[in-house]
């Protein structure tokens, strides 16, 4: 009770005591706000460039829909075209690095893409791998997949300068599934 009534005496006094308290208030708030927009920066962008590797991924399996079929309509599964020797596999791996960089407007850098407003990096996608799993023949129930995985890394200011680049994996699966 006595360090209670001796902190609210502060705010009362007109001596100047409390002046190192308010400036200390200010700065806690101030980096507290820091904190509470560039954490909702980065959940931002975060998911709009996992929506948009998503859809990227995705359109390759869409773009294999018509070399994969069932296993009971075709006599064969997965994306496999015949030959009078057999079957060989036939797939569309697309260009995930070219949609996604249309997608979000990125620019080449190195081997990264980077996404840059006012001249300052705003994030920088690199790593992106991708792979299809095509089912294997004459088998039902398996799915025809895509998988990708990039890493992400988005630049953390203070003061307009640049204090840390968090990097952010993100994996993403998309599958082909039977209708019928």
């Amino acid at each position: 009770m006595h360090l209670r009534a001796r902190a609210a005496g502060l705010w009362r006094d007109k001596s100047g005591k409390s002046t190192p308290l308010a400036g200390a208030v200010v700065i806690a708030l101030r980096l507290l706000m820091l904190v509470i927009t560039e954490g909702l920066k980065i959940a931002v962008i975060m998911s709009g460039v996992k929506d948009a590797f998503e859809e990227a991924v995705i359109s390759v399996v869409t773009e294999n829909y018509n070399e994969t079929y069932h296993c009971v309509r075709e006599g064969y599964a997965g994306g496999y075209e015949p030959t009078g020797a057999g079957f060989y596999e036939s797939l569309d791996l697309g260009d995930v690095r070219g949609r996604l960089s249309g997608l979000l407007g990125l620019t080449p850098e190195g081997d990264a893409l980077v996404k840059k407003v006012d001249g300052q990096t705003e994030y920088r996608v690199s790593g992106i791998a991708t792979s299809v799993q095509n089912t294997h023949l004459r088998t039902g129930g398996e799915k025809f997949t895509a998988q990708g995985e990039l890493l992400l890394e988005i630049p953390v200011r203070f003061e307009g300068r640049e204090v840390y680049a968090i990097p952010i994996r993100i994996a993403v699966k998309a599958l082909m599934r039977e209708k019928f």
